[in-house]
């Protein structure tokens, strides 16, 4: 994240550590990148929540040994999805949605065998019926791999496994760059 954004101009990137975040800058952000936050305080929680109500967009890369309690009972305000338990059998994502707004333009086409991320480990997502959720990327299994969530003025977009080498390639894959770059746009 620090290689892609920092070195791009047309980005205002600031990397703080979980406890030092300056919660009264916020609304110069249009995108929050939460990278492998073991856990949510009540406090983060409540400042990300307004955030996103006001129109902010988060991106949540969970850590592999989340507080799952944490994160969904900060997840659950901001939309019907949360994440459930931790799958560590290998797999592939093997769908992008080229229909949603984040890839309209990144694709002239799609090739039958084109390369995806591998997924190592990654945790399980549960959405109600009712659910406003966009899968962005889907695995194998079907389950979705990122998605996108409406949450009043805001977006949450999801991610299931961490960025580490250990659960996934996606921060090494050449998806990843368009990907983050049209969050943050």
């Amino acid at each position: 994240i620090n290689s892609l954004f920092r070195n791009d101009s047309s980005f205002a990137f600031t990397n703080t550590d979980v406890n030092k975040i300056e919660y009264s800058s916020l609304p110069e952000y249009s995108l929050v990148i939460m990278n492998e936050v073991k856990s949510v305080s009540s406090g983060f929680a409540q400042e990300m929540q307004q955030f996103v109500f006001k129109g902010g967009s988060l991106l949540v890369f969970p850590n592999p040994d989340a507080d799952l309690a944490s994160y969904n009972t900060f997840l659950e305000p901001l939309g019907k999805v949360i994440y459930l338990a931790k799958d560590t059998a290998a797999t592939k994502v093997s769908e992008i949605n080229t229909g949603n707004l984040l890839y309209q333009n990144v694709f002239e086409k799609i090739p039958e065998n084109i390369n995806l991320p591998v997924v190592k480990s990654h945790f399980k997502f549960s959405a109600s019926t009712y659910s406003s959720d966009e899968y962005l990327m889907k695995m194998k299994t079907g389950e979705s791999f990122l998605l996108s969530e409406k949450s009043k003025k805001g977006k949450v977009y999801l991610a299931a496994s961490a960025l580490s080498d250990e659960s996934s390639n996606f921060a090494k894959h050449a998806i990843f760059v368009p990907t983050l770059f049209n969050m943050a746009l």
